[in-house]
């Protein structure tokens, strides 16, 4: 569902035609590459967040995750989308036992990263 959808009230009917197929287009700070949010990074005190299941991110400038982040043991959702500045895997999401679903499009994540080199 486009992100416009969040904003504004509107329908299925509104959003798709008769045949499924969308009627508006994404709002314009979704395209791949275009920073919008202002987030840098995150705090390493994100590690006091013991109950966080979902974490979605996108839009963003970061350039890595937390290792702190590994501490969130209740992750069981990771988007991080659209960071074009994370160049490499970030291998921290390795780390999280209940993680059943991550999405890292278009963070034009890197396959050199520090796992891929040994």
């Amino acid at each position: 569902i486009p992100e416009i959808a969040l904003y504004e009230t509107m329908s299925e009917k509104d959003i798709f035609d008769a045949n499924g197929n969308m009627r508006i287009r994404p709002m314009q700070d979704v395209l791949p590459g275009v920073k919008t949010n202002g987030l840098k990074s995150l705090p390493k005190e994100i590690a006091n967040l013991k109950n966080l299941r979902v974490l979605f991110i996108a839009n963003a400038a970061l350039t890595e995750l937390p290792d702190e982040l590994a501490q969130c043991e209740e992750i069981t959702d990771l988007e991080i989308y659209n960071c074009p500045d994370m160049k490499n895997f970030p291998t921290v999401i390795s780390q999280l036992p209940k993680l059943t679903s991550a999405n890292l499009s278009a963070s034009f994540v890197s396959l050199d990263s520090p796992m891929s080199s040994s």
